[in-house]
């Protein structure tokens, strides 16, 4: 009996798509739908760039290099990086000495920023005390020690900023300190002098301009330099009264009578001016004893 094949149930198992072991999978007219390329959100993409944020994934204590790391956009550019550290790592570095060749030192001098000559070196300060001025001499000394120990422009630039700084500094403690000597000075003359002070502080500026000295200057911020100028003052008064008292007491007769009579700076005039009884019979009993 021969064997016979049932085509009609191999159709059927086509048609009805049942599934079977040895049976290929049907061909379809219409394209596959791509699946769309969902964004990492671990370390890294499937193309090798880092996921977003992926930094955030690193430990807490990591803050410190998290910024330095999170430059690198994907593993190649961190591969790069890591190499070239690398070869730097235990690598001498160029810093010039007596063996350098000039074009090893003028190598360094270059990526340092060094200028070629003085004149080249522009750090006067961006601002200076009021009263300060900038001195191009005053500069050139250091501005060669600079030169000489490779020091760039921004450095010095840095330091004069900061020379500027501290001399203002002191230009504003030394003027609160004038000033407090100031106060004190004056405190202590009136509380000496009481009612007579401002007379007193005439005496003395006319004194200072008398002989050519400014009586705004630091010295007479020193209440010994102002009394002294006072009692200077006093002094010459009384000395010049003690030369007319003098000169008046050597004349006799008629000529002291005279000079009471007649000279103002006689320290008997005004009395006699104003009438004292005493003064007048003195000059009477000159005049009749010749």
């Amino acid at each position: 009996m021969e064997d016979t094949i049932d085509t009609s149930s191999e159709q059927s198992l086509l048609d009805t798509g049942a599934d079977s072991t040895n049976a290929a999978p049907a061909a379809s007219s219409q394209p596959a739908a791509e699946t769309p390329t969902q964004p990492s959100t671990g370390w890294v993409n499937p193309d090798g760039t880092f996921g977003e944020g992926w930094t955030n994934n690193l430990p807490e204590d990591s803050a410190a290099y998290k910024d330095t790391l999170s430059k690198y956009k994907s593993v190649p550019d961190m591969a790069k990086a890591l190499a070239n550290a690398n070869a730097l790592i235990g690598k001498k570095l160029g810093v010039p000495s007596e063996k350098s060749s000039p074009e090893e030192v003028a190598a360094f001098r270059k990526a340092l920023g060094v200028p070629d000559t003085l004149d080249d070196y522009k750090f006067a300060p961006d601002a200076l005390p009021e009263g300060m001025t900038w001195n191009d001499d005053f500069a050139k000394p250091f501005a060669e020690i600079a030169h000489k120990h490779n020091v760039p422009p921004g450095a010095m630039k840095a330091l004069a900023n900061q020379f500027a700084h501290y001399e203002k500094v002191k230009l504003e403690s030394l003027q609160a300190t004038f000033d407090k000597q100031r106060t004190e000075a004056i405190g202590s003359l009136q509380k000496e002098w009481g009612t007579e002070f401002g007379k007193n502080i005439d005496l003395v500026k006319n004194a200072a301009k008398m002989v050519g000295v400014n009586a705004s200057s630091h010295g007479f911020s020193d209440p010994e330099v102002v009394r002294g100028y006072a009692r200077l003052v006093q002094l010459i008064s009384e000395d010049k009264m003690g030369r007319g008292m003098q000169s008046a007491e050597m004349m006799t007769g008629q000529s002291r009578a005279m000079d009471i009579m007649r000279n103002a700076e006689n320290p008997l005039h005004q009395r006699y001016k104003d009438g004292d009884r005493e003064i007048a019979t003195l000059v009477t009993s000159l005049l009749k004893n010749g």
